[in-house]
């Protein structure tokens, strides 16, 4: 049971470095401070790089 533990924690934190190297919004957000969603630097970055997405969205 140690073991798939121990698997499925790399596989994890493999899957989160490669998202991170892929996606830089994804890094970005993981190296700033209290990353839950709630704070404000982290809704205002989320809100800095959806608000492009939206416009195309509702204008198309």
């Amino acid at each position: 049971m140690f073991g798939k533990l121990l698997l499925i924690s790399g596989f994890t934190v493999s899957l989160a470095v490669n998202a991170a190297s892929e996606m830089p919004l994804l890094a970005h957000l993981t190296e700033m401070a209290g990353a839950s969603g709630f704070e404000k630097p982290i809704r205002q970055e989320m809100e800095k790089n959806w608000q492009p997405l939206l416009a195309d969205f509702f204008t198309a």
